[in-house]
């Protein structure tokens, strides 16, 4: 996609300085510029709105590129920035002194910048895998006992690649004949141990790679945003660090369909509403089972007065609630490639918007108004309770 296609939609970004803790900020593309809208509560996960808002300073990046996360757009987003010295198009500058980019010159970054996201699969022991595999970026050490507790990965060379290969049939990833496994406590792991891009070394994958100040080293990083296909390696003491999987009576694993992911272009011509700043933002939403539609953005509004809030200032006994960022209507089209899937509700809800001068007149006293009582009450009388005598025909939406 490309940053037009994604304006307003909200992106995290983790912002490190020395050996201080990370600072996660909420950044926005309005069309022109990045904005950082909210800053993340060290102590909580609330988001506090910057007011005003900050300018993204892209003057000195450590990278040729932006790294963001958004639930949004599927997980980790890669925008691409013209680091080619030789482009005669606006293009970062790299200082060899600082190793930063400068990416602030106008026309890097507009509306047509690309944007990459990504389509995560888990692979099984059907799959096919490339026999070997090359690392230059967080690269794990193992030997006969597995990882090495005292130095989990290997030192970085930009002239040489880390080779491994992938055994299908333990499903395990190996280093010089050694199974890359965190067997035993890694004092700053408690996370476990995960690999940088691993990817087929053909010539025209290595090319890709090349680094813009040398072309005789390969800067791994670039794997993210440039391979079409590259793989992780995951490990660790913890239950999510490891696969497991299910076996059918002829002892061959079963392989579950990952969650479907598709595209949502979100349409309001009504600019008064709230949601009007998504109109024609592209999100790639994640359906995982009937109910269960991820990545619609959220917001915070006081219930009192049905006016949006900062969500910083919610929490026991107060009125703020998280809702959804925008309603999607019933009907609307997702895709994914060729097909064609359509939302609908399965629950909706109204909000009262405070009005205080429409207020105005009336009585103070609620003595003055009769309230319904138990006596009111009708029987909706909807009829007998249906005799149902086959097995149900949909399940889930699913078609039995």
């Amino acid at each position: 996609m490309t940053l037009g296609d994604i304006k307003n939609v909200p992106v995290n970004y983790g912002e490190c300085s020395g050996q201080g803790p990370c600072i996660n900020y909420q950044v926005i593309w309005t069309g022109s510029v990045f904005n950082k809208v909210a800053q993340q509560d060290s102590n909580n996960p609330t988001w506090t709105n910057l007011d005003p808002v900050v300018q993204f300073d892209m003057s000195a990046m450590n990278w040729g590129e932006l790294n963001f996360w958004s639930n949004s757009l599927g997980g980790q987003v890669r925008v691409k920035l013209n680091t080619d010295p030789n482009s005669a198009d606006p293009h970062c500058t790299f200082d060899p002194g600082t190793h930063k980019y400068d990416c602030s010159v106008a026309g890097i970054v507009t509306n047509s910048t690309a944007v990459v996201f990504y389509a995560e699969d888990i692979m099984y022991p059907s799959d096919t895998i490339p026999a070997t595999l090359a690392c230059f970026d967080n690269c794990p050490n193992a030997g006969a006992s597995g990882v090495d507790t005292s130095n989990p990965y290997l030192p970085p060379d930009p002239s040489n690649a880390v080779t491994y290969t992938f055994d299908t049939t333990t499903m395990l990833l190996q280093y010089q004949g050694n199974a890359v496994v965190q067997n035993a406590a890694i004092t700053g792991y408690d996370y476990g141990i995960m690999t940088g891009a691993l990817f087929e070394p053909t010539a025209a994958n290595l090319d890709l790679l090349k680094c813009d100040w040398d072309n005789n080293q390969t800067c791994g990083w670039k794997a993210w945003s440039e391979l079409n296909i590259f793989y992780t390696w995951e490990t660790g003491l913890n239950d999510w660090n490891k696969f497991t999987a299910l076996k059918d009576a002829q002892d061959t694993i079963v392989k579950f369909d990952p969650p479907l992911q598709a595209t949502y272009v979100h349409s309001q011509a009504d600019n008064t509403k709230s949601d009007y700043k998504y109109n024609g933002s592209k999100f790639y939403l994640e359906y995982s089972g009937f109910g269960n539609l991820q990545g619609i953005p959220g917001k915070c509004v006081n219930m009192d007065t049905g006016l949006e809030a900062d969500c910083s200032t919610g929490g026991p006994n107060t009125p703020i609630q998280w809702v959804a960022g925008f309603t999607i209507p019933n009907g609307s089209a997702a895709t994914d490639g060729d097909d064609t899937y359509y939302i609908k509700a399965l629950e909706k809800s109204q909000r009262m918007q405070q009005d205080p001068a429409g207020c105005a007149g009336l009585e103070a006293s609620l003595n003055t108004y009769t309230l319904p009582t138990l006596a009111d009450w009708v029987d909706p009388n909807i009829g007998d309770e249906p005799t149902v005598t086959a097995a149900p025909a949909v399940i889930g939406g699913i078609v039995q």
